[in-house]
């Protein structure tokens, strides 16, 4: 299986984050959570989702800024990120493309290219939004921490970030709780 992670590179970062700003932020659902349906995210997944979320969001720091507050090289900084956090960016790709061949059926590697899509969006849209200079003000800082944190930090990090996802959260339903207990 290709991991699209491997088609993420600096190469292509220009080009998605650019051609990508027409649509920003059209597709952005807020998290919530619904019974299972199949169709939702398993916990594992919902984290996955959150260190992409992660990674898009350095990408597109790094793109806009160049540079931290203190002159550090942004793009440098996020390929380093990448590098010491391919296991934990590998694990996250390869579980939401399990999910989606399961929900979607053939057409994991397609959702999870357009996941990377529409995240690198949202963080766009949030410039645009922000103008790039306060974007960057807020943002550049974190990004250059982040890029030095060890991959516990870093999924602690996405761990405590509440974006909103797109996929609801699967929450066991009451009628599914009911069915499974003993009858007396």
């Amino acid at each position: 299986m290709r991991i699209a992670l491997l088609r993420h590179g600096a190469c292509a970062l220009g080009a998605i984050f650019f051609a990508c700003l027409p649509i920003l932020g059209a597709y952005a659902a807020p998290a919530r959570e619904v019974p299972f349906s199949g169709r939702c995210y398993a916990p594992s997944e919902a984290s996955a989702e959150q260190i992409l979320r992660l990674h898009s969001e350095l990408m597109v720091v790094a793109l806009t800024c160049r540079q931290s507050s203190d002159g550090r090289d942004l793009t440098k900084a996020y390929t380093n990120f990448t590098r010491h956090n391919l296991a934990i960016l590998r694990d996250a790709e390869t579980t939401l493309a399990h999910h989606y061949a399961i929900t979607y059926g053939g057409e994991s590697i397609t959702r999870l290219d357009r996941l990377r899509t529409l995240l690198a969006n949202e963080f766009a849209q949030a410039i645009v939004s922000a103008s790039a200079p306060r974007f960057c003000a807020e943002k550049r800082d974190m990004a250059a921490w982040l890029c030095d944190a060890p991959p516990q930090t870093v999924r602690e990090e996405a761990a405590h970030r509440r974006a909103p996802m797109y996929e609801p959260i699967c929450t066991p339903s009451p009628l599914a709780d009911s069915q499974q207990a003993p009858q007396g």
